[in-house]
């Protein structure tokens, strides 16, 4: 089967997709100039970028078709932040080679969340991450801190090839190799491995993304991502969120990914949630009429979450009262807090769960 499509409307594709092999003839100019309203990207094309547009578009064609619809739900906020910025919106697909769009993504370097920001990187752009959060999984203010860096690179490199290979190895490094090669040409520069090979990668996605159908992909986009916004005090479990909202806990979950614990901080502040479009007025209502100890985790729990537990081995001699008694607690809590205790008599090396809020 044969296709002939024009794609971009800058160059022409001819592929032949066989039931186990796709071959690509490609006809692109040396660059492809691409324009929203807001700024200019030029996509460089070559033999390094055709690599990897030939893998995307055939060993990996699975995975980055997945990864391809999961981007609709995330792109429409991105592309606006990037614009209010004064940057392409194409560079959203930086996104794409660093984690799939994926909010969770966790490095073996520790990077985390859709930029694969790391924790020091983060905080110089905005993303403060404790022991409750971690900003770095949240989209929208992600977006936001790499727009500020991949900004601050451009305007420190004048190259889009250069900031991207800077946002991946950083900029110290990208100014000691033009120094010492005589080079501003990303692709004559001795890189990283892992940076040579990451630009081209962003490439071959911004080429693919512009014009899926032109390379063969047939998509189901994820819807967009839509929300509206509460505020509460105190520590509220995203169980309790979505029981007032009537929705699925996944749902929010989903909209708050950076939630370590999937409940808001224990603080006295306001603190913003996301909730699914429509279902403001529901939470209200729900939950006003809720009890503060409905409303709110318990002290025991906010504890545990904070490391607030202890593991006592029990030894010869003591007794539920004289552990209750050590640790400024009641026998009825020992026995709510370890419920395989009731009903029989501790022996030595048992372990038992309290909880040191007394300490």
């Amino acid at each position: 089967m044969k296709f002939l499509v024009a794609a971009l409307s800058f160059f022409l594709i001819t592929f032949s997709a066989a039931a186990k092999t796709i071959t690509l003839t490609i006809e692109i100019p040396d660059e492809i100039q691409t324009q929203d309203n807001t700024a200019q990207f030029n996509v460089v094309y070559n033999q390094y970028v055709e690599k990897w547009l030939v893998y995307f578009v055939t060993k990996d064609r699975e995975y980055f078709g997945k990864r391809l619809e999961e981007s609709s739900k995330y792109s429409g906020v991105m592309k606006k932040i990037f614009s209010d910025y004064g940057l392409p919106q194409e560079l959203i697909y930086i996104a794409m080679i660093e984690s799939g769009f994926n909010p969770l993504a966790y490095s073996p370097a520790h990077a985390v969340g859709t930029w694969q920001f790391m924790k020091g990187t983060g905080k110089i752009f905005g993303l403060s991450s404790d022991n409750w959060s971690d900003e770095r999984r949240d989209v929208e203010k992600s977006t936001n801190a790499a727009a500020k860096m991949l900004k601050s690179l451009y305007a420190e490199f004048g190259s889009w090839p250069l900031a991207i290979a800077a946002y991946n190895c950083g900029n110290p490094r990208i100014k000691k190799a033009i120094k010492e090669q005589g080079t501003r040409n990303f692709f004559e520069l001795s890189l990283p491995n892992e940076t040579m090979l990451f630009v081209p990668k962003v490439m071959a996605a911004i080429l693919i993304a512009k014009d899926p159908q032109a390379f063969g992909f047939e998509l189901n986009p994820k819807p967009a991502l839509e929300f509206d916004t509460i505020t509460v005090n105190g520590c509220v479990n995203l169980v309790m969120i979505a029981k007032c909202c009537e929705v699925d806990k996944e749902e929010i979950v989903s909209l708050n990914p950076h939630l370590t614990f999937q409940c808001t901080p224990d603080q006295k502040e306001e603190y913003e949630i996301k909730i699914p479009v429509g279902t403001k007025e529901k939470f209200l209502n729900n939950f006003n009429n809720l009890s503060d100890k409905e409303k709110y985790v318990s002290k025991e729990e906010i504890a545990r979450m904070k490391g607030g537990w202890v593991v006592y081995s029990v030894k010869k001699g003591d007794t539920l009262g004289s552990i209750a008694k050590k640790y400024r607690t009641t026998v009825q809590a020992v026995l709510k807090w370890n419920p395989k205790a009731r009903g029989k008599y501790i022996q030595p090396s048992d372990k038992l769960k309290i909880f040191k809020s007394g300490l």
